[in-house]
């Protein structure tokens, strides 16, 4: 069996499928935008997969400061770990490229394991990889031994001082390696996609071009213009359509299943139906056992469209345990198309659906819609809940309607009152536009790739047009989050080959252009 050649980027190690209902960490009623969960995949399995990873890289700390707008003699640093590589074939000289990774909310050896559009172009530009990670994760601990400081200790943590210490970064490393005339490249995908375009919008003199994957930089409030709330769930719920590529019928009848579980749950006869058809591991009693069942059952839906990839693949998958098929979203509508003669019948074909998610191990036993996160899942999310509310707050809803989801649309103050009780924060929700320009980077933005795969929910957010020729946008069609990120995989469509393609393409542009403006 062949496996994806991808795993982990932007979002959690031991990642939970996001919830696409109301949140039962996130508080009752209060839609939340889906973290862009991602799987880990360890050293020893990347080298299994033939490709390289941390194991050919060299880990390394770098100082930096907690503060980067405080000019005391004697603020405060933290180490900031980073990984530098040599890929094979590279004989790197000083004002050589530097390949260099924006790294997300999580451990960045994820990404190191992961970014292949990285490793396998290297040599053709002789450039080195660096991969630096976001403060507060991973091992980059502003405060030692507090993996989950106290919110007072968090205001720190934001994309601006992420993005300062990879502008002090390269600015050293370049100093250090004796590199003035090195060009930058910045690659993320994800969150990481997103400071990989802020980053060249904030800091051009440092990096010289950006390639950023399924970045949903206008998914935010305050943008203009205004980005749907519910535009989320749109795709996911477009994926499960004929349209998507899914068998007929299937959005309707998750849309349906939501009322057929109302109904059952009304009488204690009903419970017990649902307590067998979703092979419960204790019985549904009570309201909130029935909540907690919705909740769950919907929750990795998202997932499954965002890991809409031609090959098998565990990127989005619970802890990397298990395998997702290819268009996991397909072949779990195959049981939920057509017509059924009943509602018992109807939600058996769901559960079957959601099994191809909850059961990719091969060892399911039962569903636990009560399950716990692990503890590195509860930090991340505890540290994603901070970073989103106080700087990136985005906007998620569901109707129902144009939408197969239980209805929860969103509602800004419901969001800002949640993250005041959580963190004691006040949500500053025009942050993203007034610091990066939001729909303006299609107009005035330079040396930067937007690309976006046909099927990722997470696209309505991003940049998929460009007024300007300096801006690249490229919508992959029929796959999901930030595919040309990874590794090449002989099920590569055409359209994902040429799509790399035209990244590397951009890339060389962007050496060339550096190597003609050293030489004046």
């Amino acid at each position: 069996m062949r496996l994806a050649s991808a795993v982990a980027a932007l979002c959690l190690v031991s990642a939970v499928c996001a919830s696409i209902g109301a949140s039962r960490r996130g508080g009752a009623g209060v839609s939340r935008a889906p973290r862009m969960t991602h799987a880990s995949i360890p050293a020893s399995r990347a080298g299994a997969l033939g490709h390289p990873g941390t194991a050919n890289c060299t880990e390394l700390f770098f100082t930096q400061r907690l503060d980067h707008y405080s000019q005391d003699v004697n603020a405060p640093t933290y180490q900031q770990r980073y990984f530098y590589c040599v890929p094979a074939g590279i004989n790197w000289t000083p004002n050589s490229p530097i390949f260099f990774y924006t790294g997300n909310e999580c451990n960045v050896e994820l990404y190191v394991n992961m970014t292949g559009l990285m490793w396998e172009n290297a040599a053709q530009f002789n450039a080195v990889l660096v991969f630096a990670e976001h403060r507060y994760f991973g091992k980059s601990l502003p405060f030692p031994g507090q993996d989950m400081p106290p919110v007072d200790k968090l205001r720190w943590l934001t994309s601006d001082q992420a993005l300062e210490d990879y502008a002090n970064m390269i600015y050293t490393l370049k100093k250090e390696w004796s590199s003035p005339d090195s060009a930058v490249i910045a690659f993320g995908g994800s969150y990481g996609g997103m400071l990989a375009s802020w980053f060249r919008i904030k800091f051009p003199g440092t990096v010289d071009g950006s390639i950023a994957g399924s970045a949903p930089i206008v998914n935010f409030e305050d943008m203009t213009p205004a980005y749907p709330a519910d535009a989320f769930a749109k795709v996911v719920t477009h994926d499960a359509t004929a349209a998507g590529g899914a068998t007929a019928g299937c959005a309707d009848n998750v849309r349906q299943s939501w009322s057929d579980i109302s109904t059952l749950a009304a009488t204690s006869a009903g419970r017990a139906t649902l307590s067998e058809v979703f092979r419960t591991c204790k019985p549904i009693e009570t309201q909130d056992d029935v909540d907690a069942l919705v909740n769950y059952a919907s929750a990795c839906l998202p997932n499954m469209a965002m890991s809409s990839y031609p090959y098998p693949s565990s990127y989005l998958l619970l802890g990397g345990a298990g395998i997702l098929p290819a268009y996991p979203m397909r072949v779990g509508c195959k049981h939920l198309g057509g017509n059924f003669s009943s509602p018992e019948e109807r939600l058996r074909g769901f559960m079957d659906l959601i099994l191809v998610y909850y059961n990719a191990t091969g060892d399911f036993t039962c569903l636990n819609p009560e399950s716990t996160v692990n503890h590195a899942t509860a930090v991340t999310d505890y540290l994603w809940g901070y970073l989103s509310c106080a700087t990136m707050l985005m906007p998620y809803g569901q109707n129902g309607v144009t939408d197969m989801f239980p209805a929860n649309p969103w509602s800004l103050s419901a969001a800002v009152a949640n993250c005041v009780s959580q963190y004691n924060v006040s949500s500053a929700v025009a942050w993203p536009k007034t610091q990066y320009g939001g729909w303006g980077v299609a107009d005035w933005g330079s040396n930067i790739v937007f690309s976006n795969g046909g099927l990722d929910p997470w696209r309505p957010g991003g940049i998929t047009t460009s007024r300007t020729p300096n801006v690249t946008t490229i919508i992959i069609p029929d796959v999901g989050h930030h595919i040309d990120l990874m590794f090449s995989d002989p099920a590569d469509t055409p359209a994902i080959k040429a799509a790399r393609a035209l990244e590397v393409e951009k890339i060389g542009e962007w050496i060339a252009a550096k190597k003609q403006q050293s030489r004046k």
